[in-house]
């Protein structure tokens, strides 16, 4: 087994049951999960810290170089803003429900792990440093669970 090139993996994102597109220009992209702990200590622990696990979340990341134009059939800020806001120039009070999906930038082998859900931009932000490549950077929060899917 390989170690995958970073390279390879991108994530994909459409506005809710919508085609999903890559992010164009994307440098980077993670996927973070959390288990909030619930304290279960008493006094039967002898001082010694006792937990159990609470609710789950997670959230995606993106940072991508940023394109002032559309970037053919890749997904760019000026559409994430758009998902991001629940329209364009924020003309509905909520951000829109958005698919997402962590795959492959390659046709997927037997045994090769894709990972969905669904969630809202929660943070969208462009950068332009002085002589620097203009950026951006994008964070969905999921919300319901993360479905894992594996190749066959």
């Amino acid at each position: 087994m390989a170690i995958l090139n970073g390279t390879d993996l991108i994530l994909k994102v459409a506005a809710d049951g919508g085609s999903k597109e890559i992010i164009g220009n994307s440098t980077s992209c993670s996927l973070d999960i959390s288990v909030d702990e619930r304290d279960m200590s008493t006094k039967d622990s002898k001082a010694w810290k006792a937990i159990g696990t609470g609710m789950k979340s997670y959230s995606i990341s993106c940072e991508a170089l940023y394109v002032n134009q559309a970037v053919g059939s890749a997904q760019d800020f000026a559409e994430l803003f758009e998902l991001a806001l629940g329209g364009v120039a924020g003309t509905t009070a909520a951000g829109t429900k958005i698919d997402w999906e962590m795959t492959l930038n390659a046709t997927l082998a037997t045994g090769d792990r894709t990972y969905s859900g669904e969630g809202y931009i929660t943070s969208l932000s462009l950068n332009a440093g002085l002589e620097e490549s203009a950026s951006y950077s994008v964070t969905i929060a999921g919300t319901g669970g993360i479905t894992q899917t594996t190749t066959s």
